[in-house]
């Protein structure tokens, strides 16, 4: 089931904070440069585009991951009623999605530069 135009309701929650928080958003911003400017993004099975997706969401997940532990110390490692559902949450993000949407948006900024 899709929620406002997103797989569901946890990678429009996840997109939403990533865009609507000004800390996050540049820092997102910055990994993205960083992900979308590597020179070796070649792959035997994967266009540079899919590559830069492929390893943003990695990356995204990584970062959403280590904000939710300084928010909420032991919350992903934990066992607790909040870990089971924060990782839940965390597991249902469809990252790829998120992270195909910050590379045609870094691919559009570097068209209009």
């Amino acid at each position: 089931m899709s929620y406002n135009g997103w797989t569901n309701h946890e990678t429009w929650c996840v997109s939403l904070w990533l865009d609507n928080d000004e800390g996050t958003y540049y820092a997102v911003r910055e990994l993205t440069d960083e992900v979308c400017s590597e020179e070796d993004s070649t792959s035997e099975y994967w266009t540079v585009e899919e590559s830069h997706r492929h390893n943003l969401a990695d990356r995204l997940k990584d970062f959403v991951e280590e904000l939710a532990e300084m928010t909420c110390p032991g919350c992903i490692e934990g066992a607790s009623f909040v870990s089971d559902l924060l990782g839940s949450a965390l597991q249902s993000v469809n990252w790829e999605e998120i992270a195909g949407n910050k590379v045609e948006e870094w691919e559009e900024s570097q068209v209009d530069a």
